[in-house]
């Protein structure tokens, strides 16, 4: 088995700063930079199932942060359901993400902060109605239809067979995740237009 120290080192220095409770987006976002600048010198196939790996972990650790607040603010008891899912299911996967991390030499974080949460979906200052809308359509529908996306691609294309496993098995989790937001933001809409004042 061939070795990269060089991409194990950077991602790891990465991963340390994502963990960093202090600037959660920020953090991230660095992350995000120091293992592209590694990928310049790591072997295409390594470095794209590393990739997936971290972006899938951001996508399931923010969904999940999202999920929790949306436990906390929201009083839509079909929301508050539906977050109620998201939590038990990506923290699941939160298990399985640090397994593979480990494996690999990476510390994978379990959680980031709730208002990088909120800035990243657009939650911020919301409540009510127009933070279950909100979370519907971000953190529910988009951020279930790009993860679908990142777990296809990977299932198909990706050369870890481990991480292929992973992609493939939780497709059906998080289509069934995309399928239920998006029947809420229809149910949202329809409400909408149900009660919007006559023209």
């Amino acid at each position: 088995m061939k070795n990269f120290p060089p991409l194990l080192s950077v991602i790891s220095a990465a991963a340390a700063l994502c963990a960093v409770p202090a600037a959660a987006g920020t953090s991230l976002s660095m992350g995000d930079e120091l293992v592209a600048q590694a990928a310049a010198t790591t072997p295409a196939d390594v470095a794209a199932d590393l990739d997936f790996l971290l972006r899938a972990w951001r996508a399931n650790v923010q969904e999940l942060g999202a999920a929790r607040l949306a436990m906390d603010r929201s009083r839509d008891v079909r929301v508050r359901q539906f977050a109620r899912v998201l939590v038990r299911e990506h923290s699941a996967a939160n298990v399985h993400f640090q397994r593979l991390g480990a494996s690999r030499g990476l510390g994978v974080p379990a959680a980031v902060r709730g208002d990088g949460v909120a800035a990243e979906f657009g939650l911020e200052g919301l409540r009510g109605v127009a933070f279950d809308r909100q979370f519907v359509a971000s953190a529910g529908v988009q951020a279930h239809r790009d993860a679908v996306e990142l777990f296809r691609q990977e299932a198909e294309h990706g050369r870890d067979r481990a991480l292929v496993r992973f992609a493939s098995a939780s497709l059906p989790m998080l289509r069934k995740h995309l399928a239920r937001a998006e029947a809420l933001q229809a149910q949202f809409e329809l409400r909408r237009r149900n009660f919007a004042p006559a023209r």
